[in-house]
Order: structure tokens, then C-alpha cells, then sequence
């Protein structure tokens, strides 16, 4: 029994006969067009038979399946010939190149293709825990490449921070599909080679951000995940932190607490060593979000702590975490006593209480280039109002975020924002400002 290509094939989710003829298909594209397959064949591969020459087309075949990149050896199967061990460069092409050509039919319904539960904390920490490229070194590709890559993912991330995932978002996927030939080097030296893989773990990252903005659930985490070997690979354990972060801030969206705690988890082991301050603290911020979704206020309470000591220690970070500031620190803080005071229903408005000078605090102090923060901030603050019991002052914050909203595209934006109004209109009917609030939400954003 090969127990490794049967683990890659439940994940799969297809029938024998269906993975078969995909396997035909993609021999056909490998110029081995006297290939046939059948679904006993795929039943001889469970049991153990080593498919050789067709090794890396099956791998081509779960890779696409399950959105993340697999080589033969993790399938338990041998191949004909050395291969250049670049299966996530390869993964990540097919996956731009299907979602700036056909998203729908790589995102389904949102969630349909979406991994979650111990089927997906299990693959995370395989990857974060493991690294398997090493860069084949004298080569063309250098340090301006890595430079280039960067300069780019800066402007974009700039955009996105302002103005949401919305129409910039296909700009970032092509900028992705363009450096990915980077990935298979030859490069001028092993530190170049492993500064590229970060670089495009970064700029994966984002696309993968701006996906999960604009509610593309099983795009996003596809790029994270991807990102997430790519991190790995670099040997770079500050962004396989980051991108696991990533995937357990996804999970709090979709209500899944438990998932998110797990992967927190595994970030924060992986980075145990590492004196961060930020980045601790944004582990520990999401950890305390995790407990909050799971009514802990306990476990809450000491990972809020546990970010706050974190934040004010010694240490150095890496670049990218430089958003993670006091103003951020305050709006998550305050986000997940948020999150508690909906969870908590007994101690609702003492959660609530707490909350909102944390909230308003990052509203406060946002800047212009982080307008769709502010935005959600807004939104938030209005939804502790309602919480404390004080429509008016809810409706003031909520009007505020509105107005602000007409110059951002993000799907988080117009869900927090419908969902305020639809909270305020059924906690309070009778009160006609509420009612116009919720008419105009309705018409601004109708979706």
C-alpha cells in the first residue's frame, strides 16, 4: 500500500476513472501520447506499483487538484530522471495563469476547494517545519532581480493598503505569472537564490491578500500556501510565520477558531527562537482573536498581554513587518475584545467597554495610505457602540466609515458595513435615523 499517494489522492477529492483521464490529459502535453489510464491503474498505484514514467505528470495532476505544489517523491513514487526540484514554481504558474484566465473555475462558490481543519494544519506544518530547495548557484539571475521583485511588490502592497484588493488585483497576479521563471535560477549564488524565493513569497502574499479582500477564499488560500513554500524554501522562517498567520487570520473570517489557534501555534513555534518584537506580537494578537471566537476571555486576555510585552521587548524584524505599528497593535487589540463581546453574550458590554478605546485609538491614528483600515476601524467602533447600548454615537462612527468606503474595493469593507446596518436595524427599529442608515448602506452597497 503506498500510504503517501493515497493520503494525495483522498485530498484530491476525484474518482479513480476522473484522476485517470486526467492523467492521460496531462501525459498528452508531456508528448507521451500513447499514455493511456484506467481506474484499475489508479488502483495499482494505491497498492503500491511505481507508475515511473509518468511519476511527474501524476504529480502535475495533484498539484493542480489541490492547489499546492507536490513532487513525485511526496506521492512515494520514483521518477525516470532527475527533475530540477522546482515543483512550487511550477504550481505557482498554472495557478496565475488559471486565475487571470478562468477564476471562477479555480474559486468555485468561495469556499468549495478550500482546505481547513487538520487536513490543512497537518500539510502547513509539513511544509513550515521542512525546507527543500537548495538554488543551483552560477548563474544569470542576481541581486537586481531580487531588487526589482521588491521595488514592484512595494507599489502594489501601497495601492492595496489605500484602496483594497479590487481592480488591482489581476496587475498583482500578472506581476506574479512574470517573475515566476525567476524561480528556476541558475542564480549568481545560494543567499541570491534564497532572497529571491522570499522576494516572491512576499509578492505571492500579497496577491494571496488581495484575493482573500475581495472574498476569493480558495484563490487566496492557494497563494498563501504556495507562499508558504516559497518561504520555506528561502529558509526564511519570519515569512512561513507570516504566511501561517495569514491562513489563521482566513479561518477567524470563515469561523473556524480552532484552525486559526492551531496554525498561531505553529507560527509561534516556528519563530520561538527569534527575538521579533513585531512579530511576536502579531502572532499572540491573532492567538488572542482565536480564543475570543472560541468565548475564551481567559485565553484572550493572556494573549493580548503576551502581544503588549512582545511589542515593547528588544529585538529586530524583518521589513515587511513595519505596518505592524502601535496603531495597528490598537486596532487588532481592540478587534479581538470585539470578537469577544459578540462571543460572550454574559459580559458583552464589559468586553465591549474595553474594546472601543483600542479601536478608536487606530481610527485615530490611521493614515490616508492605510484608508481602508481606517475604514474598518470605523465600522468596528460603530459595532461596539451598538454593543454598549448607544446608537447614536454608532451611527455617527458608522456614517463616517460609509463616506469613506466610496473610495475603497473591498468585499471586507461592504460585509463589515452591511452587517453593521443590518445589527442596528434589528436592535433598533423604531429609531428612523437607524432605518435611513440601513436604506443607504442598501443602496451604496447593494451587494
Amino acid at each position: 500500500m503506498n500510504t503517501d499517494f493515497a493520503y494525495w489522492f483522498d485530498r484530491c477529492g476525484l474518482s479513480k476513472k476522473e484522476f485517470a483521464r486526467r492523467v492521460a490529459q496531462q501525459a498528452q502535453t508531456h508528448g507521451l501520447p500513447h499514455v493511456r489510464t484506467a481506474a484499475s491503474r489508479v488502483r495499482g498505484w494505491l497498492t503500491g506499483q511505481q507508475p515511473v514514467e509518468l511519476a511527474e505528470v501524476i504529480a502535475e495532476v495533484v498539484t493542480e487538484a489541490c492547489g499546492e505544489p507536490v513532487r513525485a517523491a511526496d506521492l512515494g513514487f520514483r521518477t525516470a530522471r532527475p527533475s530540477d526540484d522546482r515543483p512550487v514554481a511550477d504550481a505557482l504558474d498554472r495557478h496565475c495563469r488559471a486565475d487571470l484566465i478562468v477564476r471562477k473555475a479555480i474559486d468555485g462558490a468561495g469556499s468549495v476547494d478550500l482546505v481547513s481543519g487538520p487536513t490543512l494544519v497537518e500539510n502547513a506544518e509539513r511544509v513550515s517545519l521542512g525546507r527543500s530547495v537548495v538554488p543551483m548557484t552560477g548563474g544569470r539571475v542576481g541581486g537586481r532581480h531580487v531588487a526589482q521583485v521588491s521595488a514592484a511588490t512595494t507599489i502594489f502592497r501601497q495601492w492595496d493598503n489605500t484602496y483594497g484588493g479590487g481592480l488591482r488585483r489581476k496587475a498583482v497576479v500578472g506581476q506574479l505569472s512574470e517573475v515566476v521563471p525567476l524561480l528556476h535560477g541558475p542564480f549568481t549564488d545560494e543567499r541570491t537564490g534564497c532572497a529571491l524565493f522570499a522576494a516572491v513569497a512576499d509578492l505571492a502574499q500579497l496577491a494571496g491578500w488581495m484575493s482573500f479582500d475581495l472574498a476569493l477564499d480558495a484563490t487566496a488560500q492557494r497563494y498563501y500556501l504556495l507562499a508558504l513554500r516559497l518561504a520555506s524554501d528561502a529558509g526564511d522562517r519570519a515569512q512561513v510565520a507570516r504566511m501561517l498567520y495569514c491562513l489563521a487570520r482566513q479561518m477567524i473570517e470563515l469561523d473556524r477558531p480552532r484552525d486559526a489557534l492551531d496554525l498561531t501555534g505553529l507560527a509561534l513555534y516556528v519563530t520561538h527562537r527569534a527575538r521579533m518584537p513585531r512579530v511576536t506580537a502579531m502572532l499572540r494578537v491573532m492567538e488572542g482573536r482565536a480564543y475570543a471566537c472560541l468565548g475564551d476571555a481567559t485565553g484572550c486576555d493572556r494573549a493580548l498581554g503576551l502581544a503588549a510585552d512582545a511589542f515593547s521587548s528588544n529585538g529586530s524584524d524583518p521589513a515587511w513587518s513595519e505596518f505592524f505599528d502601535e496603531t495597528e497593535l490598537a486596532g487588532v487589540t481592540g478587534v479581538a475584545l470585539r470578537d469577544l463581546a459578540v462571543r460572550d453574550s454574559p459580559n458583552s458590554a464589559r468586553h465591549a467597554a474595553r474594546a472601543r478605546p483600542w479601536i478608536a485609538q487606530a481610527a485615530t491614528g490611521r493614515s490616508r495610505a492605510f484608508l481602508r483600515s481606517r475604514v474598518l476601524d470605523l465600522a468596528g467602533l460603530a459595532l461596539v457602540d451598538l454593543l454598549l447600548d448607544e446608537p447614536h454615537a454608532a451611527l455617527s462612527s458608522g456614517r463616517q466609515a460609509l463616506e469613506q468606503a466610496g473610495a475603497v474595493n473591498s468585499s471586507r469593507v461592504e460585509r463589515n458595513l452591511s452587517q453593521l446596518a443590518a445589527t442596528a436595524a434589528d436592535r433598533y427599529p423604531s429609531i428612523r435615523a437607524v432605518r435611513e442608515f440601513d436604506g443607504r448602506v442598501r443602496k451604496v452597497l447593494p451587494g
